[in-house]
């Protein structure tokens, strides 16, 4: 099987992916083939057809070079999708989910802590940012 790049650009990712299962079978029964053949040969001595081993392993190498043609483009398909794809964290989206956290944290604590607890932690909170901005600005 002798694929060009156009005909390779016209596959699809599952024809691709199909088409290397389906190879990597082909060769390993040739491969068991000619195994057999050489463990029959190794047991009784008698010798396959010179001519049909040498075209079964050249069958093999070949399916072999088809494989790894095609993983490559399986591979490069793989790295082209991901450079076009954004980045998993986009700019300001770390502190889109701090202030998601901060706001959550807050409504949970005003839910589960008695009133004059949560007014407490919150005017201590208060006066601790208070305070940093101030060593800051200094």
């Amino acid at each position: 099987m002798k694929l060009n790049s156009e005909q390779l650009a016209a596959i699809s990712d599952d024809e691709l992916a199909n088409l290397i299962t389906d190879l990597v079978g082909r060769k390993a029964h040739i491969d068991d083939e000619v195994s057999f053949a050489r463990r029959n040969f190794a047991a009784t001595g008698e010798s396959e057809d010179p001519d049909w081993l040498c075209r079964a392993e050249t069958a093999s190498r070949l399916t072999g070079r088809d494989i790894r043609v095609l993983m490559n483009e399986q591979g490069r398909r793989s790295r082209a999708k991901k450079a076009i794809q954004p980045p998993p964290n986009p700019p300001g989206a770390k502190a889109a989910r701090k202030a998601a956290l901060q706001a959550c944290f807050m409504e949970a604590a005003h839910d589960m802590l008695p009133a004059a607890t949560f007014e407490a932690i919150l005017t201590s909170a208060g006066m601790k940012a208070m305070a940093r901005a101030e060593t800051a600005n200094a």
